[in-house]
């Protein structure tokens, strides 16, 4: 049953909820609560809704310790959450403040919530005008299409939900009574301040609906990827990696596209659009690539296929002087008197093979050895390739001794870490 004291913005959202089944199977919910307007209507339209939606409540505050007030502040959210019997989470923020590391910060804090104590969903108090603004900021930093669609109203979120229920709803509608103004809003050192108290404003100037006329591109922009997706999920193209001649095949402007949603799984993955631009036209290029595109991932195109994988190899080779008998190792064969050292090849390296003497590099071309193969280590003895470990080749001097009576011999194979 609702509260028959409900206000019309209480019911307007009391009814949203139903109709948008927000809580049909999240009953473990977890709120973000900053001691704001917004977050503390949320809180109290949640509160007095738990047994209509048949929930569980728990709220989480981050003290970002930038104002004098944050103590006082967490002190009132803990004892008022004592009084209501409503579980009360907190953490304080460590490190160099900035809105983006901040956000960080209060995002991985609620995820180690949620996980620690099976939330199923974290709700926030997004409203309509945080879309606008975020809309603004994204046009006015130069990111592309697919981040023009704004906020989410729900989302994949630490094996669970992250809703935000009040995108719909201006932020005069929200309506707690009890809150805490946060001065920093009226300084404009931040850009989403200088956006709110600055930008937006002028242009209401010009134009008094620019708040709608951002949200509808948001919308038409979800709506033009929801379509473009769908043709690319068709392809069944884009995985950990991504076929180059299925990738090709496409016109440019879907290759544009297929590359920007493979790249969505790598969020912490910032590209600017320079270096977008610049992998783009390496993939369509006809030479492989092995290259560092920050300081954890590189990227790669090989014979078929390109992808983004971690800078620190997850393959190691292991080496054994004992016979293994097991097929999976490579046999390599050198004179009793003479030490082999594994080491990454080197200018001038060649390699005898089927009678034939070619530099590795001409070797790795004629083969098509894909370049991650062709970083991996080599063995050798005294400047001579005896072995090529990750492509399970051997050079002809270790199989003329394959027969001899006294030779030294190892096995050797490539294993993931």
């Amino acid at each position: 049953m609702t509260n028959p004291k409900m206000s019309p913005n209480e019911y307007k959202f009391y009814k949203l909820c139903l109709k948008k089944k927000f809580f049909e199977k999240n009953k473990r919910v977890l709120i973000a609560l900053s001691g704001g307007q917004d977050s503390m209507t949320l809180f109290n339209w949640l509160y007095n809704l738990r047994e209509s939606f048949g929930i569980k409540l728990a709220v989480a505050h981050i003290n970002h310790k930038v104002r004098q007030a944050s103590d006082y502040e967490e002190a009132y959210l803990r004892n008022k959450m004592a009084e209501l019997g409503v579980p009360f989470y907190f953490a304080e923020f460590s490190g160099t403040f900035s809105e983006e590391a901040a956000r960080k910060f209060r995002y991985d804090y609620f995820e180690k919530v949620m996980k620690e104590n099976a939330f199923t969903v974290l709700v926030t108090a997004h409203h309509k005008g945080d879309q606008a603004e975020t809309v603004f900021m994204r046009l006015l930093t130069g990111r592309r299409l697919r981040h023009l669609n704004g906020i989410l109203e729900r989302q994949y979120f630490a094996g669970g939900e992250l809703i935000r229920p009040f995108l719909t709803f201006e932020k005069s509608e929200l309506n707690a009574d009890f809150f805490f103004e946060d001065q920093t809003n009226s300084e404009n050192e931040h850009l989403r301040n200088r956006v709110r108290n600055i930008y937006l404003p002028e242009l209401k100037v010009e134009n008094p609906k620019i708040q709608e006329v951002l949200i509808d591109l948001a919308d038409e922009s979800r709506l033009a990827l929801a379509i473009i997706d769908e043709q690319i999920n068709g392809l069944d193209l884009v995985g950990k990696r991504v076929n180059l001649s299925m990738f090709l095949s496409q016109s440019e402007g879907l290759q544009y596209f297929i590359f920007q949603k493979y790249l969505v799984q790598f969020q912490e993955l910032k590209l600017n659009k320079r270096t977008f631009n610049d992998l783009l036209k390496i993939v369509r290029r006809p030479q492989q690539y092995h290259g560092l595109i920050s300081k954890v991932y590189y990227f790669v195109k090989d014979s078929t296929d390109f992808y983004i994988d971690s800078s620190k190899s997850e393959k190691e080779l292991e080496v054994l002087e004992k016979n293994p008998n097991n097929s999976s190792y490579l046999e390599v064969n050198f004179p009793v008197d003479m030490d082999y050292e594994i080491r990454i090849r080197e200018s001038g390296d060649s390699i005898q093979f089927h009678g034939k003497r070619k530099t590795l590099k001409k070797f790795f071309i004629d083969n098509k050895i894909d370049l991650e193969n062709r970083d991996f280590p080599v063995i050798a003895v005294r400047s001579e390739i005896y072995a090529i470990p990750s492509i399970s080749t051997t050079s002809d001097l270790s199989l003329d001794l394959q027969s001899a009576k006294i030779k030294r011999t190892i096995w050797t194979r490539v294993r993931s870490r």
